[in-house]
């Protein structure tokens, strides 16, 4: 937690089907308690993303002393279906100082074929999700579009 402390985390993103976007919030303080000390930045917060862990490209950077929402969408960095399909990115967090990171919340987009996925319909479905890691909370939203009509399932659902 010293002034020349440094600290690096690589967040791999995997999916079984091309990923195709994202958005990545961050909440972050830098300073003790949110200020610096001697009216200097006591910190810093660097967010990266890369395809290969080869090469990164920076998508924010945060100096600023006090509390700090981070949001940007990883569309830029994605290939977005054009080319060769993406099945996983790196998203690497340094922070420096007197940095911390409050929340994070990462969501990604994907392309499947229809019948790759249990087909959902309206009303209540039961979605289940596993993967190798430790217990972690993971939020699954869908929409949809019905046949017969251009309505969202979510604006249908208020219906």
């Amino acid at each position: 937690r010293g002034t020349g402390a440094r600290g690096t985390w690589v967040v791999p993103v995997d999916s079984p089907y091309p990923l195709l976007s994202g958005d990545l919030t961050m909440r972050v303080i830098i300073g003790s308690r949110g200020r610096s000390r001697n009216g200097e930045a006591s910190g810093s917060v660097g967010v990266d993303v890369s395809l290969d862990g080869a090469r990164w490209r920076r998508i924010a950077a945060m100096e600023e002393p006090g509390f700090s929402e981070i949001s940007r969408s990883l569309r830029p960095y994605l290939p977005n279906g054009h080319g060769r399909p993406t099945y996983r990115y790196l998203l690497r967090i340094t922070l420096e100082g007197e940095a911390r990171i409050l929340s994070l919340r990462l969501a990604s987009d994907f392309q499947h074929a229809p019948h790759a996925l249990p087909a959902l319909e309206a009303g209540t479905n039961r979605v289940e999700y596993s993967d190798r890691s430790d217990r972690r909370d993971v939020e699954v939203r869908f929409d949809y579009e019905p046949a017969s009509s251009a309505e969202t399932g979510t604006q249908a659902a208020r219906d």
